[in-house]
């Protein structure tokens, strides 16, 4: 049996493709391909490549010639993103089952390595290391991190406001979303944003550098279509919902139908809501503005 722990546990698939869609939308295609090092007709690792929306993006954004290998251990992520690329049609891209530490490729085999949310999770210099064994000489590897913590955000970013009540039935999941977290999400390993470019030194990397992108997601901004806005509240609502189906596996199914019945109505009212307001051409100007740093070194 595969290891699906972060798509049934923590993260499911649906939520991370979604918020990714957003995050690496096309207007971000030339500063992130440049700051990433990535070129037409290379071969490109996707090191923890979850539901595969990086990979998705990068096909479409290069050429057929370039090779695009996702690697992730959870086997319902490799599932997923394998489905979606196969239902429209991308053609250059692979996907395998594998670890972050152990990656099942050979040395010198591929161009470049990239990475999103991953390395914060894995001991940073085994991570690294490992990339550094495939590329071959002059390849490149790259991290992106997401400064969480740093991001700029109105109170509440989300309008409607949950209720009151709707808070209140969250909290039937607190404890064991609380018991995931802490028995699989090691937050000591991420060895901080001043030693990264500094490990990646200590690797012998070159040509290191340090740069980062502001990516926000306001609804309200003018560049947005109306499908555009409703396309955010859409992905949001989702992954609500998605997060609610986890919460009742990780209770086993122990929960009162009556209570999680109303929590997915007060859920699906709130953004009904939102949507409605959208339509009508009202602005709530909830901003949201994540921070992505990026380290980037090519191999000696």
């Amino acid at each position: 049996m595969g290891n699906d722990l972060w798509s049934s546990k923590i993260q499911g698939p649906l939520t991370l493709d979604l918020s990714r869609e957003i995050r690496f939308r096309n207007d971000r295609k030339e500063l992130l391909l440049d700051l990433l090092g990535l070129e037409n007709g290379m071969t490109i690792v996707d090191v923890g490549c979850g539901p595969g929306a990086l990979t998705r993006k990068l096909s479409s954004w290069l050429s057929e010639k370039t090779h695009i290998i996702g690697i992730d251990r959870d086997v319902e992520f490799i599932k997923y993103a394998a489905e979606k690329a196969n239902k429209y049609g991308y053609t250059n891209i692979k996907y395998r089952e594998g670890d972050a530490l152990i990656i099942p490729l050979k040395d010198n085999s591929v161009d470049a390595c990239t990475s999103h949310t991953v390395i914060e999770h894995v001991p940073n210099k085994e991570f690294l290391s490992e990339q550094k064994r495939v590329c071959r000489k002059n390849g490149v590897v790259s991290v992106m991190f997401s400064a969480a913590k740093n991001a700029i955000s109105t109170t509440p970013y989300m309008f409607p406001e949950q209720t009151a009540r709707e808070k209140e039935l969250w909290g039937i999941f607190d404890e064991a979303f609380k018991q995931v977290n802490k028995e699989h999400i090691n937050r000591n390993l991420w060895v901080g944003f001043s030693k990264l470019p500094k490990l990646f030194e200590e690797l012998d990397f070159k040509n290191i550098i340090v740069d980062g992108i502001a990516m926000p997601t306001v609804i309200d901004d003018d560049r947005n279509s109306v499908e555009e806005k409703l396309f955010i509240v859409n992905v949001r609502e989702k992954q609500c919902l998605e997060t609610l189906k986890i919460g009742i596996d990780l209770l086993k199914n122990n929960v009162n139908k009556k209570e999680v019945n109303e929590l997915e109505n007060l859920i699906k009212e709130r953004f009904k809501k939102r949507k409605s307001i959208i339509k009508e051409k009202i602005k709530k100007w909830e901003v949201y503005i994540a921070f992505i740093y990026i380290v980037r070194g090519t191999v000696s």
